[in-house]
């Protein structure tokens, strides 16, 4: 036998290295293709949040929603006053409608998501009622545009990259356990999606993922894996149900050590999660405002905002900063219910730490 294969044998017998199990062949690369089934999903711990957006620099805003080509889901008549469409639109966006062309445009006065999966369903409540025209069919074209002057539209930065770092755990291989041969029991995916600077752009299906899975280093002794691609590419695979806010990503393809074609990383966020309100942002990047001088100029709202690794407000009273969002998003006033620790509305999401929704199998 030769030395080196002798000494991987003996090392498993004596001491498992930490993070691994003995599972399959006799060593990471004669290992082909395991399936690894991880059973616990968290932030990884050497990263920034477990979810955020240009690594941190910017945030999702709650009044922020950039226009966008739409159709009806169902048949619209003249003195209608709500339609149903399969985008979303916000309070305050304006849309046309071509049947109704010479009636618009049409203010949005609210709007609610019943549904989830594929297509969400956005019933879009609105003024004044259709006119102009009789009906309008089932896929008819809609266009919502962004609003001016109210607030909705687009804030701080057009465009955002959602940035992915989390770790998967209590992992184990399909190959089961055969002496002298080590498995990874954890791994850290880190990944990048593009997304639209709105609340609501977390609402829809989530995009393309690209993502690198990066295993623990095993001793000196052992053949090394190295860190492979992942890729969510399929769009009608990846979903999300607006019920629990579960984002499941399906159909993914591992190119490398434990290739595969069939990986799911399925994530809750309804956890916990880092928010900022009007006044903690304005002292953060303006060094304006009423919080100017409990929050410096240029601090790093992962930190300081509600929720964040060491808030300036408490916001435990709130709920944090998932309370916050769930009231502000589900009030139907614009009291104070919507305000945040400091006593001002809550107006981004700066990071949400998803934890496990089901098995991720790579």
């Amino acid at each position: 036998m030769q030395l080196r294969k002798k000494l991987a044998v003996i090392a498993a017998l004596a001491l498992p290295l930490t993070g691994f199990a003995i599972l399959g062949g006799a060593g990471v690369a004669a290992a082909s293709s395991p399936v690894l089934t991880c059973s616990t999903v968290a932030p990884d711990p050497a990263g920034i949040g477990a979810v955020t957006f240009n690594n941190g620099a910017a945030g999702i805003y709650l009044n922020s929603n950039a226009g966008q080509a739409a159709e009806l889901l169902d048949a619209a008549s003249a003195g209608a006053t709500s339609i149903t469409i399969n985008k979303l639109a916000i309070t305050g966006q304006k849309f046309t409608l071509a049947a109704f062309a010479s009636g618009g445009p049409y203010t949005v006065t609210g709007d609610s998501t019943p549904g989830s999966g594929v297509v969400t369903p956005d019933v879009v409540a609105f003024t004044p009622a259709l006119s102009g025209g009789t009906l309008a069919k089932a896929k008819a074209a809609v266009t919502v545009s962004p609003t001016d002057g109210t607030g909705n539209t687009t804030l701080f930065a057009s465009g955002l990259t959602e940035n992915m770092d989390v770790q998967v755990t209590g992992c184990t291989s399909s190959f089961g356990a055969i002496l002298g041969v080590f498995s990874p029991t954890q791994a850290v995916i880190t990944g990048t999606s593009a997304v639209t600077n709105a609340a609501t752009g977390l609402e829809g299906n989530p995009g393309v993922l690209t993502a690198t899975i990066t295993w623990p280093t095993i001793g000196a002794d052992y053949t090394q894996p190295v860190s492979t691609t992942l890729t969510f590419a399929t769009l009608k695979d990846n979903t999300i149900n607006l019920g629990d806010f579960v984002i499941h990503y399906a159909a993914g393809h591992v190119v490398g050590d434990y290739a595969s074609s069939k990986a799911v990383l399925p994530l809750n966020a309804l956890d916990a999660m880092t928010v900022c309100t009007q006044g903690e942002l304005e002292a953060a990047l303006l060094g304006t405002g009423p919080d100017t001088g409990v929050i410096s100029e240029g601090a790093n709202p992962l930190v300081v905002c509600d929720g964040g690794t060491s808030e300036a407000y408490d916001s435990t009273s709130e709920g944090g900063g998932l309370g916050e969002i769930l009231t502000a998003e589900t009030s139907t006033s614009s009291s104070s219910t919507n305000n945040g620790a400091d006593g001002t509305p809550v107006v981004a999401i700066w990071a949400i730490q998803v934890d496990t929704a089901g098995n991720v199998i790579l």
